[in-house]
């Protein structure tokens, strides 16, 4: 026997014995996927109340006079994002021009003010969750009016939140 003819058959035998080749195992990945939503509570879910006390018809000048925190607290939870965005809307009254919350009495309403600046119905404030934006209310009458409706006065601010 050639020392050729004992390669080839090597090479031969070689080819005819390779690996072992095993059925294919398939493996199955399984588990649950907790999705838990984004959350924002405004005051743990309660009304905010703010008491103007007694205001007196000939101090109101709708910038200052009983201008009044509107204090609330927001807790989010579960934020994809720290963007959020208010929306603060109200039964509105047009008083000199401007929007306001419509109370009980006639000509008698409250501006909302973000800072220092009066906010319209429908008025959407972007924000940062953590810093939460400043709002007062703040009692308006038309200029140049006296008031004779007098009485207690109730009005309604509603506040949605949202993430974005």
């Amino acid at each position: 026997m050639s020392l050729v003819t004992s390669i080839k058959g090597l090479v031969l035998l070689g080819c005819c014995l390779g690996q072992a080749v095993a059925a294919p195992l398939y493996i199955t990945l399984s588990g649950t996927l907790i999705v838990t939503p984004p959350e924002c509570t405004v005051n743990g879910g309660s009304t905010t109340d703010v008491n103007f006390g007694e205001v007196h018809e000939t101090l109101i000048d709708g910038t200052n006079y009983k201008r009044t925190p509107i204090n609330y607290g927001l807790t989010c939870t579960n934020l994809y994002s720290n963007a959020l965005k208010m929306t603060l809307s109200w039964s509105n009254v047009v008083i000199g021009g401007v929007n306001a919350v419509k109370t009980n009495r006639t000509n008698f309403g409250l501006a909302i003010f973000q800072n220092t600046t009066r906010l319209n119905n429908n008025a959407v404030i972007n924000f940062t969750n953590g810093s939460t934006p400043a709002l007062y209310a703040v009692p308006v009458k038309p200029a140049g009016t006296v008031l004779t409706d007098g009485g207690s006065f109730t009005g309604t601010l509603n506040m949605l939140v949202e993430y974005q």
